[in-house]
């Protein structure tokens, strides 16, 4: 993942151009983290008021477990090369259609029982994308949402904030989140969604059964 920021703000530095031309993938981060934005503030009432019961919970972690065996099943049948992933050849192919899907996907993660990584790979499998790629696109697609949320967070509670309390918090999180990103990247390269899939419907039928008890 270092290596493919470096490899961006090379593209940036470096290059001549047309953003677009220049770096692909900024110009697609950026279609994506818009579209992120905006149907994120349109949602977020609803995210609210959707609840954070055992019955609502329940039925978001099988509707994503459903999103992300279709993505197992559909990457399976269109597996890439091993050079296709390394060279990220489709990075530079995504379109802006599927730019916009990558981020519309990645707002429904404000619903309790959603997954951002979980939404965001399973359409990069879906609409094409290797199985490094798609972790690696996923990865960066987050930087910009998580600046934009601590800015948010700056600008609604800055009298409130304990600032030392944040940056532990802020110091923590990137750590815990890189090991994260690294174990995830594992489990996907070698089993594929399955431990996840099995994960969520078991998570799943558990609250089911708090809900109904």
């Amino acid at each position: 993942y270092r290596q493919g920021i470096n490899h961006i703000w090379e593209e940036l530095t470096q290059g001549s151009g047309p953003l677009w031309h220049r770096s692909p993938i900024v110009a697609n981060l950026i279609v994506s983290s818009a579209a992120t934005f905006v149907i994120a503030l349109i949602l977020k009432a609803q995210a609210k008021s959707f609840g954070r019961s055992y019955l609502s919970i329940a039925i978001m972690l099988l509707i994503f477990s459903l999103v992300m065996l279709y993505a197992h099943l559909k990457g399976r049948r269109s597996e890439l090369s091993d050079q296709e992933q390394e060279t990220g050849l489709l990075e530079r192919q995504i379109r802006i259609k599927q730019a916009l899907i990558m981020g519309v996907g990645q707002a429904l993660a404000i619903f309790p029982g959603g997954s951002r990584s979980g939404i965001t790979v399973s359409l990069a499998r879906i609409l094409g994308m290797g199985k490094e790629e798609s972790g690696r696109y996923s990865f960066l697609l987050a930087l910009p949402v998580i600046f934009g949320g601590i800015v948010f967070i700056f600008i609604e509670e800055a009298p409130k904030l304990q600032w030392q309390e944040l940056l532990l918090g802020l110091v923590l999180s990137f750590f815990s989140g890189h090991l994260a990103i690294a174990l995830f990247m594992k489990i996907l390269k070698h089993f594929g969604f399955i431990p996840f899939i099995v994960y969520r419907v078991g998570l799943s039928l558990f609250l089911f059964y708090l809900a109904f008890r």
